[in-house]
């Protein structure tokens, strides 16, 4: 379904409810994060292809506030040390946990878009009547 908006127009309860949805990605791949065959790069690939995208999905729409901004660093930290398999106990910095995901923090708005290079391909990518080579329409003589 759509989104959730609340009176005043504040959409933490959609950021709420889409890392609740992006969690539970999470969790139906812990088999994945858990095992030892798989490299922490394909994981971490895996992690911003499958789970990033659920988790701010329709975020270029929410006002960006320190709490929004929060909850999703939170859950996003909170994914990488699970993936990268660091324990509470092992009293990594939040700069040094980024350090080694080779990740930086999910924004909302415009960060949010950023932090998949959407806008970046957007303005790399020609136009599509460009992108296609041309093609010859015409049947040859004697071609069905």
């Amino acid at each position: 379904p759509g989104s959730y908006i609340s009176r005043t127009g504040d959409a933490e309860i959609d950021a709420k409810a889409r890392i609740g949805k992006a969690a539970a990605v999470f969790e139906r791949q812990r088999p994945i994060w858990n095992s030892g065959v798989i490299r922490n790069d394909m994981k971490l690939r895996l992690y911003q292809s499958i789970v990033l995208p659920t988790t701010i999905y329709a975020g270029e729409t929410w006002k960006n506030t320190a709490a929004i901004s929060n909850k999703l660093d939170v859950f996003h930290r909170r994914c990488l040390r699970t993936i990268l398999g660091i324990s509470w106990k092992d009293h990594i910095t939040n700069e040094e946990l980024m350090s080694r995901g080779l990740s930086r923090s999910i924004a909302v708005g415009g960060g949010a878009l950023a932090f998949f290079g959407r806008r970046r391909r957007r303005a790399e990518a020609p136009p599509s009547a460009a992108a296609a080579p041309a093609i010859d329409r015409r049947r040859r003589r004697g071609a069905a």
